[in-house]
């Protein structure tokens, strides 16, 4: 788990595999641990031809990374990782 400063604004990469295969088609959430996603889809942000999450104005707390790949006709929402905001 990464742990950033609630001051600063990082970039997390986020690489999401179907079939071990990687794929770039996806939306993100990033949301209090515990917490499920349900309407708070984003597109990725691109930084350097890596698509992520770019983490900034989190209150201090274990945040969740969420992905969701469009992959017609299935849409797995996917686990991601987890990052501390102190």
């Amino acid at each position: 788990m990464n742990t950033y400063y609630k001051e600063s604004t990082e970039f997390q990469e986020v690489g999401v595999s179907l079939d071990d295969l990687p794929t770039t088609q996806f939306e993100v959430a990033v949301l209090p641990v515990g917490t499920r996603p349900t309407t708070e889809w984003a597109q990725p942000y691109e930084l350097e031809a890596k698509k992520g999450v770019l983490l900034e104005g989190l209150t201090a707390g274990d945040y969740a990374i969420w992905v969701r790949v469009t992959d017609l006709p299935e849409t797995p929402v996917l686990y991601a990782g987890r990052v501390s905001i102190i």
